[in-house]
């Protein structure tokens, strides 16, 4: 197998271009960590408002592409054809959410939010290229938005639990290595749920 430093060497030599791919979004399940420092306001008789600065770890490692790339010299030549695949590793990522809710009765509300989360993320290549294998890893970022709905209510006067569920899908990638000229067709999204406590200070 080729190290990192020949095959980025290999890489910046000589133009790619992407002659064909095929960019999927496969299952995979994952764990999700999140801690959030929040605010959060009653107002009328049934209403509140909640803001909360999270940042969270996430453990999916997932196939989000199968791609063909040629390598061609500066006068055409065909020098090696690249095959390979991609998988997207969320990892760390830190966010803003607004929440808008109802209260159901004296002790649980209901409420809709739109969280908005960068994750710095990974998206690890690998596959052969003019039969050689090779293996390394972007480190790129993700920008997403996960619209949501859920539960939370009182505990005692100082904690309180939530359950949430939602869907989280990316809007923008940026740092994929320029020189494979991939990008994704449909960038990565997942169903959340979100079972938690919360301290009041």
């Amino acid at each position: 197998m080729a190290s990192a430093k020949e095959v980025l060497a290999t890489l910046n030599s000589v133009v790619y271009k992407t002659v064909g791919g095929t960019f999927t979004n496969k299952a995979s399940n994952a764990f999700n960590g999140t801690l959030f420092l929040g605010f959060d306001r009653t107002f009328g008789d049934a209403w509140l408002f909640d803001t909360r600065l999270f940042g969270s770890y996430d453990t999916a490692n997932v196939k989000v592409m199968d791609f063909t790339s040629v390598q061609v010299n500066p006068n055409g030549a065909v020098l090696a054809v690249t095959n390979g695949k991609g998988e997207y590793r969320p990892q760390f990522g830190v966010g803003l959410g607004f929440y808008f809710g109802r209260m159901l009765n004296e002790k649980i509300a209901g409420f809709l939010g739109l969280a908005a989360e960068y994750n710095f993320a990974k998206m690890k290549i690998a596959g052969t290229i003019g039969g050689t294998r090779y293996d390394y890893t972007d480190n790129i970022q993700m920008f997403s938005l996960t619209p949501s709905l859920g539960l939370k209510g009182h505990i005692n006067e100082k904690m309180s639990w939530l359950a949430e569920v939602g869907y989280k899908f990316g809007l923008s990638a940026s740092g994929m290595h320029k020189d494979l000229n991939l990008k994704f067709k449909d960038k990565p999204s997942a169903i959340v749920v979100k079972v938690g406590a919360s301290y009041h200070f």
